[in-house]
């Protein structure tokens, strides 16, 4: 009798913790607090940001950590635009944030604006107020679904500048395995400071407005080795490995994976330098052998203006792949005022480059590459030239 009722006891008190631990729920939406600011209008070209805040976070059934982002319309049209040369219908802000308070640049929705009514120049932008709808998104950190809630809609009215848009900048994609990086491996943080890019081509030509195109890579792979290729968190959180190329269905295949789609490694069956060539815009990849002689170096340095030209450990750069043949180097630096460079191999000058392109370019005889003063991290690829300036 007592071991039944000691069962019983233990049986209830299972069906108590089930009935307590918190369901995971799927809101429909949450609320977006009306700005403040009411029927006032701001004046874009003067202000830093709007603030937008939710009132809870949505109601996911339990304190769920979530990530916030913001898209704004000028006619509350959510409707996406399959046509690359039209105008959108919408934005989204760059950037997200973990709290729902939300502060939106100014030059963000200025930007927006310029995007929506299509403005090339000038002479077409169009003095005035606008009313501008905003609507958050909410989305669970490391979805691996890409489910997003939206809030109800609020408007705040707005009197924009002309900004001149710039061409996006090529789109970077990352190699992550056994021997990439700088020394952490299979480690895809956020920030990519673990991964070895592929690399701008100045010769090929890459789309305006999202920077896709070819990007290459020329490098040593092991026999055995394995590795990936990841997509920029533009497409998806990076950490998630939700987003890029990895094996194909068949042998020597590949394939551009997203979202909870299978995933495998790409396998390298024989040892040797190859050149893979990533179309980022079709998400296809080319891996051939490279046949050319290739140098060695042991050492390779940055000198330059910043630093009287001289060979020294403050212009010593670092590997950033662990092979025996290293040709991926990096540094990060701040300038404190406009500065100029080149890259070295050894500890005199003789084997040195320059370039005439910044941020992205390609060794090209004597100049000294220019660069603005700045925060950077700065990669360079000796077989190939390509060098790329990251701001950090």
């Amino acid at each position: 009798m007592a071991s039944l009722l000691l069962g019983l006891l233990a049986f209830t008190a299972c069906e108590t913790d089930r009935d307590d631990n918190p369901k995971m729920k799927t809101p429909a939406t949450f609320t977006l607090l009306n700005p403040t600011i009411g029927d006032n209008v701001i004046d874009l070209e003067n202000s830093q940001s709007v603030q937008l805040k939710a009132k809870t976070q949505p109601d996911y059934g339990y304190p769920a950590a979530v990530q916030y982002s913001v898209q704004m319309s000028l006619d509350n049209d959510w409707t996406v635009v399959e046509d690359e040369e039209a105008a959108p219908k919408f934005y989204t802000i760059e950037g997200n944030s973990t709290s729902i308070d939300y502060d939106v640049p100014a030059t963000e929705i200025d930007k927006g604006i310029m995007l929506i009514r299509g403005y090339k120049d000038e002479e077409e932008f169009a003095e005035g107020v606008e009313t501008v709808y905003f609507r958050m998104v909410a989305q669970l950190v490391n979805d691996e679904t890409d489910t997003k809630v939206y809030s109800n809609v609020v408007t705040v009215k707005v009197d924009p500048y002309y900004l001149e848009l710039k061409d996006a900048a090529p789109e970077i994609w990352w190699l992550v395995g056994a021997k990439f990086g700088n020394g952490s491996n299979w480690t895809n943080n956020a920030d990519c400071s673990n991964m070895t890019p592929l690399y701008v081509n100045p010769a090929n030509e890459y789309d305006k407005k999202d920077g896709t195109g070819v990007i290459e890579y020329i490098g040593w792979f092991d026999e055995g080795e394995e590795y990936k290729i990841l997509a920029p968190a533009g497409l998806g959180p990076v950490g998630n490995w939700n987003y890029g190329i990895c094996e194909g269905t068949e042998e020597g295949g590949y394939r551009y994976r997203q979202k909870d789609e299978p995933s495998g490694n790409i396998k390298v069956t024989k040892a040797g330098y190859y050149k893979l060539e990533l179309d980022t815009k079709a998400h296809t990849l080319k891996m051939s052998p490279y046949k050319e002689d290739v140098k060695v170096w042991t050492e390779m340095h940055m000198p330059g203006k910043y630093q009287g030209w001289n060979f020294e450990e403050s212009s010593k750069m670092s590997p950033l792949t662990s092979y025996k043949e290293c040709h991926d180097w990096e540094m990060y630096i701040t300038f404190t005022e406009d500065t100029e460079l080149k890259f070295a191999a050894g500890t005199a000058w003789g084997n040195d480059w320059g370039g005439k392109l910044f941020p992205y370019g390609v060794r090209d005889g004597g100049d000294n590459i220019p660069v603005p003063a700045g925060s950077y991290r700065i990669i360079f690829n000796d077989i190939t030239g390509y060098y790329m300036f990251i701001a950090q």
